[in-house]
């Protein structure tokens, strides 16, 4: 490979590395919180921005109606995430003006080129380089079909809205397919005379139970399981060489 070909990759993947450790900042910006416009209801999301608790004033019906409780947790939960894109913001800002320097790159032997290299060495045999080409296509356009399912699936998930109940089943939640909170419908037998904790607590299974269930769907999702599939042959050094032909064995293959 010319010398300024390399370069050229290396610098690619400097860049990348920045730009890698930059968002991995903005990951650890910190939990957030928000609150409802009386402050009667607090939610709180983790680093990850994952919902960490709703914790719901004990003296909530001086200030919300039985009613008014689901849209209140919604409105909460909206400025925990606004201020959490707002810590985004920061700390992008922080890394512009002091950004990282790129991480030493991996050794050979820590990349699985490498170690695909190590184990043609080892095996002493010879590439049939037509038919290591040709299944190297056919794994990119497996790849490249995969992604192009997987993402109009993506966009008719995102129509989508997915419920789930507390495990007592006095509250519903409805999430978005971007798995968002959307509605939140509490009994209100149950509400009237329900201890603050337990209707923050139920609101949070609701709201898991929701997720759990979009995920799943994703999850079982054809073009989401080839994709799946594809990424587990790429990182295995040993399916990836069989697939490629660097040994004798018959291939794995992806998922069709």
């Amino acid at each position: 490979m010319p010398d300024d070909a390399r370069d050229h990759i290396d610098d690619i993947r400097d860049r990348a590395d920045v730009d890698a450790q930059v968002f991995e900042q903005m990951k650890n910006a910190g939990p957030s919180q928000g609150f409802d416009d009386t402050r009667s209801v607090t939610v709180d999301l983790d680093t990850e921005g994952k919902l960490a608790g709703i914790r719901v004033d004990p003296d909530w019906q001086r200030s919300l109606r039985d009613t008014e409780l689901g849209s209140a947790v919604l409105s909460a939960y909206q400025q925990a995430v606004t201020q959490r894109l707002e810590a985004w913001g920061e700390a992008l800002e922080r890394a512009e003006a002091d950004p990282p320097r790129p991480r030493p790159r991996p050794g050979m032997s820590d990349t699985v080129a490498g170690q695909l290299f190590e184990r043609f060495e080892q095996a002493g045999a010879t590439i049939d380089d037509t038919r290591t080409l040709n299944r190297l296509m056919d794994m990119l356009e497996e790849l490249d079909g995969a992604m192009q399912e997987a993402s109009s699936e993506a966009d008719a998930i995102s129509s989508t809205e997915v419920t789930g109940r507390s495990g007592s089943g006095h509250v519903t939640a409805t999430v978005s397919g971007s798995g968002d909170p959307v509605g939140l419908d509490f009994d209100l037998r149950w509400l009237g005379r329900a201890h603050a904790f337990n209707i923050g607590r139920e609101a949070v299974e609701a709201l898991e139970q929701a997720r759990r269930r979009l995920a799943e769907r994703t999850e079982e999702s054809p073009p989401f399981a080839r994709l799946t599939t594809l990424a587990a042959l790429a990182e295995n050094p040993s399916d990836l060489a069989t697939y490629l032909g660097l040994d004798d064995s018959p291939h794995p293959g992806p998922a069709r």
